[in-house]
């Protein structure tokens, strides 16, 4: 069996986001990460930042090192 690649959907709290990180989690052959800049509350594999922060933005990619 070979390695599950992991996706990072920028805005998984927006309108599109949200729909395409649930859609992809639920195939169950994604390992799916999301960023959103406001989380109310702990949502799987989300984490809140705001993208404008460059910085933070590469840190956590490079920390999730998607594949898509």
């Amino acid at each position: 069996m070979g390695q599950v690649s992991k996706i990072l959907v920028i805005g998984s709290l927006g309108m599109a986001g949200h729909v395409i990180k649930q859609h992809l989690a639920q195939t169950g052959e994604f390992e799916v990460y999301g960023i959103a800049r406001n989380i109310g509350h702990k949502f799987d594999n989300t984490i809140e930042l705001d993208i404008s922060d460059t910085r933070q933005l590469f840190e956590v990619i490079n920390q999730i090192a998607p594949n898509v």
